[in-house]
């Protein structure tokens, strides 16, 4: 994994741990492109790269809220 892509997992993982979410992946596509500085387009490698980021995000969260053993609400 390359230092944008570590970028853009910690970034969803932070989103998802605030309690914020994506409507679309539109929605989240959006955000990457702000982080990464460029647009990204549905239907390229570039974009399920940055599928792919946004799925370990929200397995990192999850991840770390396990291990706190607290509920979601109260984090």
């Amino acid at each position: 994994m390359d230092i944008s892509q570590q970028r853009l997992v910690s970034s969803f993982a932070n989103h998802f741990l605030t309690g914020c979410s994506f409507k679309t992946l539109v929605e989240a596509r959006a955000q990457a492109a702000v982080i990464l500085g460029e647009p990204v387009r549905p239907g390229t490698p570039q974009a399920k790269l940055v599928d792919e980021c946004i799925e370990q995000g929200l397995v990192q969260a999850a991840g770390v809220i396990v291990n706190s053993g607290a509920l979601p609400k109260s984090l």
